[in-house]
Parts: structure tokens; C-alpha cells; sequence
């Protein structure tokens, strides 16, 4: 079942993959949305009965919509051939602190989140998270953050990617440079490939 795939401003970011249920790499791609272009974008996926439950797409349409609130942020989903979108995640750059990227909003749809035991896509969430660490990297950031975190969501950031507490500057779960090529070779053993830029 196609959740959502149409878009007219989303540009392609990355290439990369996720697994099934039954262990079988699946191949996605990550779009850069358009906050211009795809200011529909959330509306239609709330509209979807597959993102229902969802907790974050309410807030980040608002967020994409508002010029004050929109001024830095970045918005990318995860999609696949088949499914369409499957998760995406919000990030935020301030011009003031231009070595660190912050994590607003990490979303997977609601039909393959870890609180579904019978879902039939795996390591969404984790390949969201890698790809935002491999543009960090990429882009020369001495850390991600993960400013706000729900108490459910402690032991997926901790365990699963590798983000500690940040005591010195408060800025909640982070992950710096010295930790990315770590995270980033657990994601590819997990999923069997590397995160893959197109530009």
C-alpha cells in the first residue's frame, strides 16, 4: 500500500535502505521537502488512515508554514518504491551556533513503528537518524542534538545511536564528530548499506 510519494519541490537527497520483516534489504531515498512547494505535504499525510496515530505531523506542518518558526528548519522523509513515505525527520540550524544541528521531530509512520510487533519494515527510524548524522559529518558539524527527548524514546537514541547526555553545554542527547564513523558503521551492518549522497 502507497501511503504518499507525490511531492513538487522535494529534491533527492540520498540514497540508502531498510529491512523488511523477514531480514531483506529494502531500497529507499531521502527528499529534502520544499517549505515552499510542499507546504501540503503534511496535510495530506494526516489525511492518510496509515498516519492516523501520528504524534508530530499536527506541529511540524505548523512549524513549516510559519515563517518564524520555519527559519533554519529542515524537513526530510524517507521514502520507498512501493510505500511512498514510510518516516521522516525535522532538523534546525541557527546561523548563532553553526557547528551543531538540533533534531526537532524524528517521525516513523505509525504502521512500522516498533509498537507494531507485526510490521513489516524495519530501522526506519535509525536510518533517519544515520542520515542526519552522515549530512553532519558531511557538512563538517561538531555534533547532532537531540534537544528534547520523550522518557520512551531515551533508550532508542541512547542504544540504538549511540547519543549520550550532554552535562556540559545542555543541549539533552548528543552525538559528536568523534562518534559519527561509529553510529554510521553500526546503521550499515544493520541495513547492509551505507548512506549514499546524490549532490
Amino acid at each position: 500500500m502507497q501511503i504518499l510519494s507525490i511531492s513538487f519541490g522535494k529534491k533527492l537527497i540520498a540514497k540508502c535502505s531498510v529491512k523488511t520483516a523477514n531480514a531483506q534489504e529494502k531500497p529507499c531515498e531521502i527528499y529534502e521537502l520544499s517549505k515552499k512547494d510542499d507546504i501540503d505535504y503534511f496535510c495530506r499525510l494526516k489525511e492518510n488512515k496509515q498516519w492516523q496515530n501520528s504524534e508530530y505531523t499536527e506541529i511540524t506542518n505548523q512549524m513549516m508554514l510559519s515563517p518564524l518558526l520555519n527559519k533554519g528548519l529542515k524537513i526530510f522523509s524517507l521514502e520507498s518504491k512501493n510505500e511512498g513515505c514510510i518516516g521522516y525527520i525535522c532538523t534546525q540550524d541557527f546561523d548563532f551556533i553553526p557547528n551543531k544541528t538540533y533534531v526537532e521531530f524524528l517521525e516513523t509512520c505509525p504502521m512500522y513503528s516498533s509498537k507494531n510487533k507485526k510490521r513489516e519494515i524495519k530501522y526506519i527510524g535509525q536510518t533517519l537518524m544515520a542520515f542526519v548524522v552522515a549530512l553532519a559529518k558531511k557538512n563538517k558539524k561538531d555534533k547532532v542534538c537531540v534537544p528534547t527527548i520523550a522518557p520512551k524514546s531515551k533508550r532508542f537514541y541512547g542504544k540504538a545511536c549511540g547519543f549520550r547526555q550532554d552535562y556540559k553545554d545542555n543541549d539533552g542527547l548528543i552525538i559528536n564528530r568523534q562518534n559519527y564513523n561509529k553510529f554510521l558503521r553500526k546503521h550499515e551492518e544493520k541495513t547492509g548499506k551505507e548512506i549514499t549522497f546524490i549532490a
